[in-house]
């Protein structure tokens, strides 16, 4: 009762603290389930993902709580995310798990980069005749997704469908280590300039010519969105990695690309 004001207030639901939970929705549910966990001044705090949810405003304030709890409090908060620039800022040590095993455990620095390392391999969805599948890969250059500075980007995206795609748009994105949008490049450029896709086989390509990138680690994925025959259909490839090395210095620079669908 004591922090029932604290509670209401940082998790924003002032006007709808008299609706019964149930008919709150996925985001209003997550941030007062935080607020009252955060809250409660617990031994051991465990957040699940809970930055997945939630807008901007509640993501800073829910990093600075946890923050407050182990450093202020000098309590342990277990912070379970994918989110690298979240994990680097918060948290000092980490454990990366795999298929629910230890796979690495350390400094947030090196663990970060185990677990890009190891995202590094091709996305192995296989084609599946009797649904839609992608497969998605990046042109390797040098040795193990490596690149260096000022060159093409050719990523290709291999898709069977089994039924006929109208009316969609693929999104190409690549982001760094602390998840921030580097690239971000779509077929329908005017938003208006709409896709189909045939059932069976395609390969789908984009070129990215004189790129430049400064060193570090990237990951990409293909996006195709559909409002047909499913509302709102969105099929995602996995996250995939490579490795920039050279010596470019500044900001990010993208040029113009080239799709080429086939």
């Amino acid at each position: 009762r004591s922090k029932l004001d604290e509670i209401i207030d940082f998790a924003g639901v002032q006007k709808y603290i008299d609706t019964p939970v149930k008919r709150y929705s996925s985001g209003m549910y997550v941030r007062l389930a935080f607020a009252v966990a955060a809250h409660l001044e617990p031994e051991i705090l465990i957040v699940d993902e809970v930055l997945a949810v939630g807008d901007a405003e509640f993501q800073k304030k829910a990093i600075g709580k946890m923050q407050d709890i182990s450093k202020g409090g000098g309590r342990t908060v277990l912070f379970v995310s994918h989110n690298m620039a979240a994990i680097k800022n918060l948290c000092p040590k980490s454990t990366l798990l795999k298929n629910g095993e230890l796979f690495a455990l350390g400094e947030t620095s090196d663990v970060i980069a185990a677990y890009m390392e190891q995202n590094k391999a091709v996305n192995a969805i296989h084609k599946n005749k009797t649904s839609n599948s992608l497969i998605a890969e990046i042109e390797i250059k040098y040795n193990e997704n490596t690149f260096f500075s000022d060159f093409d980007l050719i990523a290709k995206l291999y898709f069977y469908s089994s039924y006929r795609i109208e009316n969609c748009f693929i999104n190409f994105v690549v982001e760094d280590i602390d998840g921030v949008y580097v690239i971000h490049h779509r077929t329908d450029k005017n938003l208006f300039e709409k896709i189909n896709l045939e059932k069976g086989e395609q390969k789908i390509e984009i070129l990215i010519p004189n790129l430049h990138l400064k060193p570090g680690i990237y990951s990409y994925w293909f996006r195709i969105f559909s409002k047909t025959e499913f509302e709102n259909k969105i099929l995602d490839t996995e996250k995939n990695t490579f490795e920039v090395r050279g010596d470019v210095f500044g900001g990010i620079i993208c040029g113009p690309s080239t799709w080429k669908i086939n």
